[in-house]
């Protein structure tokens, strides 16, 4: 079968080979999977009072040619070529209307056009986004942050679609589904936008449901990053009101006091709790950390002498407590703020003999046992530790640092081939260092080959670090001195990578 070429218009192309249809971006395959679920001229579909768009009809036909039973219908190739030729020809020809095109693909196809620079997609994109963020249910609002579809609105945009989205919930009535909604979008606020912005939210979110101790919390917080003391107070306290077994409630009240600098005001609100509080291990534990966090502020020891004095008044009171090695661990915390690390290093062998996985304490064992200069020990629980969490940064330096200075290479390499594939596995996001480090411990050997793949799968989540060029320069660098080749293993668009910062090197 010989291959058809269409070019949409300049951004655009479709190529049938071997059968499929396949779209490319400005010359780049956009990997999408696609069928030719119905083919409406754009003219009929007004005509229709139930189907607006080809989603909506997507909704209500039977969707016959999607998935396993498409194979039941023969539709010659080149036919459905031509399908898809027509219906973004029409989509491009109506500036990208996401009416006459299933939203599957014409969602990411405009992600993949504003990436490539086309202005007509830009907008319609942003469009696209703000229409499904105030009309989608919770699930649309959640994809969107998490496939980060909002970062290609600017602060102002964002700003406006959460003032729209205020605009919305006039005359709304109460849902559990609503309220939920409505929290999850302070959140976001919160993150993206101006705090003045989500006071409003926060405050028509109280009318929705006045008496909703997250939101009054939620609306302290905010007055408190906007650095209204008063204003907060009286929320926390209003908070309490409704409900004063609420403790996040009590927690924002002292914390905002700490920040006035009220320092005994602020324990005096956690004092209060315990006169009532059912639970008290739980306040005297927030009690022995605002003390510790004294210390290390004010580098004072008495206040260190008191969170000690209260996490063992708190071991002797509640010894069954399920989270008892926490209390260890805040211990141990205490008696190194004062320096005294051998009462520090028995607390935190407690913690861990109560919690096998507490890997807190394991890290600050290695700090302690490192500022002693015991390796030995150091690499016992780095080791511990990483069979724990194999990609935990702390002890991984810690331990790869130890492996490079007594050049065991193999040893370094392992442990961090181990972490990638371990974030790999459970889906973490991987930092450009992650493979720098790898790729250091493999030049330090002298694998040439490997340290060039390690440093390209660095600079292509980071493609302008200047640190990480440096490093694949020293690699090429030095197979330059040792008159070799740039490894044939690499793709074709790496060796490209490499020619274009060794441009004068290659003829």
């Amino acid at each position: 079968m010989n291959e058809l070429v269409f070019k949409v218009n300049e951004y655009i192309t479709l190529k049938l080979r071997y059968g499929n249809t396949n779209i490319y971006v400005k010359n780049i395959l956009f990997n999408q999977c696609k069928f030719l679920l119905l083919n409406i001229p754009v003219e009929n579909i007004s005509k229709f009072d139930e189907i607006q768009s080809i989603d909506e009809a997507a909704e209500i036909l039977d969707k016959s040619m999607e998935g396993r039973s498409r194979k039941n219908i023969l539709i010659p190739p080149e036919q459905e070529f031509w399908g898809h030729c027509s219906n973004l020809q029409a989509w491009t020809e109506l500036n990208y209307d996401t009416r006459v095109l299933h939203s599957n693909l014409s969602f990411p196809l405009l992600k993949e056009l504003t990436k490539a620079g086309d202005p007509i997609a830009k907008r319609v994109f942003k469009e696209e986004i703000a229409n499904r963020f105030l009309e989608g249910k919770i699930t649309q609002k959640l994809y969107l942050v998490k496939e980060k579809y909002l970062d290609h609105l600017n602060k102002e945009e964002l700003e406006s679609l959460i003032e729209d989205y205020i605009d919305s919930l006039k005359n709304l009535k109460y849902s559990e589904e609503k309220d939920q909604e409505i929290k999850y979008v302070i959140e976001i606020g919160l993150k993206y936008i101006k705090e003045e912005i989500v006071k409003k939210l926060i405050e028509k979110y109280k009318d929705f449901n006045p008496n909703d101790i997250i939101a009054l919390n939620e609306l302290g917080k905010v007055f408190r990053t906007m650095n209204y003391y008063d204003q907060a107070i009286i929320t926390f306290k209003k908070a309490i009101e409704v409900d004063k077994y609420y403790f996040p409630s009590w927690i924002n009240l002292s914390d905002t006091y700490g920040y006035m600098g009220k320092i005994r005001r602020s324990i005096r609100v956690i004092k209060e709790v315990l006169k009532f509080y059912p639970r008290k291990s739980i306040i005297l534990d927030y009690l022995g950390h605002i003390y510790w966090e004294l210390g290390f502020l004010h580098s004072d020891f008495k206040y260190y002498d008191k969170a000690i004095k209260v996490y063992k008044q708190t071991l002797k009171k509640y010894p069954e407590d399920p989270e008892i090695y926490q209390r260890w661990c805040g211990l141990g915390d205490a008696y190194r703020g004062k320096e005294d690390f051998d009462k520090a290093v028995d607390a935190y062998f407690k913690a861990l003999k109560n919690n096998k996985k507490d890997l807190f304490s394991l890290n600050e064992l290695i700090n302690i046992y490192n500022k002693k200069g015991d390796i030995e020990k150091v690499i016992f629980l780095c080791k511990q530790a990483l069979s724990i969490c194999p990609s935990f940064c702390p002890p991984l330096e810690v331990l790869y640092n130890i492996y490079c200075k007594r050049k065991d290479y193999d040893n370094a390499i392992k442990i961090c081939q181990k972490a990638l594939e371990y974030d790999i596995k459970e889906k973490n996001f991987i930092f450009p260092a992650d493979w720098v480090r790898l790729g250091k411990a493999f030049y330090k050997k002298g694998a040439h080959s490997e340290a060039i793949k390690a440093f390209i799968r660095a600079l292509k989540i980071a493609p302008r670090d200047q640190e990480i060029m440096k490093h694949l320069r020293d690699v090429i660098w030095e197979i330059f001195a040792m008159r070799l080749n740039v490894p044939d293993f690499l793709l074709i668009d790496d060796q490209k990578l490499i020619k274009r910062l060794f441009h004068n090197f290659f003829v």
